[in-house]
């Protein structure tokens, strides 16, 4: 019982060491490519940025208040010429542009947590998971639908998120393992 409940509530411990270059995460690279709100050539810095390989908020290249008053952004917001130049028009209108970013690595963080627990519960030998929800207003129609639902693991939570998901940011939902 114990190495099942080890197995359930244990974390899979990382197989690339700290000295390796790795390449870049599939879901973070799928989120942002799939973005409409990144130009589209600029996905590399993106990448770099939100990996922590550079950081384009720390150039020393602020926008001014007056250049912030003029996007309609935030004028708290500290932000960069170039973190800036990475977002298209649709994403430097929204009042807070760094957001988008944040929004991209929830979703991917968000997909591959869901991977990995269903990846574990086919190990473990369970037939279904379920589905719950953060049941607040934030929830989609969809989402609030599907609260509650119980899955086969063969079947991917994330390709139905992809398929029916438009909640704001990101889809919150999370599964649990059923247990029978």
């Amino acid at each position: 019982m114990l190495t099942f409940t080890q197995r359930l509530f244990g974390k899979t411990p990382s197989k690339e060491t700290s000295d390796q270059r790795s390449e870049p995460d599939h879901y973070l690279l799928r989120e942002v490519e799939k973005s409409d709100l990144i130009h589209k050539d600029q996905i590399d810095f993106v990448i770099q940025h939100l990996n922590n390989e550079i950081d384009l908020n720390k150039t020393g290249n602020k926008l001014t208040a007056e250049e912030k008053k003029e996007l309609g952004i935030n004028p708290r917001l500290q932000i960069t010429h170039e973190l800036l130049a990475v977002l298209n028009e649709n994403a430097r209108a929204q009042y807070d542009p760094k957001s988008v970013l944040s929004s991209i690595v929830m979703k991917a963080n968000f997909a591959r947590s869901h991977d990995e627990n269903i990846q574990n519960y086919r190990s473990m030998g369970l037939k279904q998971y379920e589905v719950v929800g953060c049941k607040d207003d934030r929830n989609c129609t969809w989402c609030k639908s599907m609260d509650g639902k119980k899955l086969s693991v063969s079947q991917s939570i994330n390709e139905l998120i992809e398929e029916n998901c438009n909640c704001d940011s990101h889809c919150r939902f999370v599964t649990v393992a059923v247990l029978t």
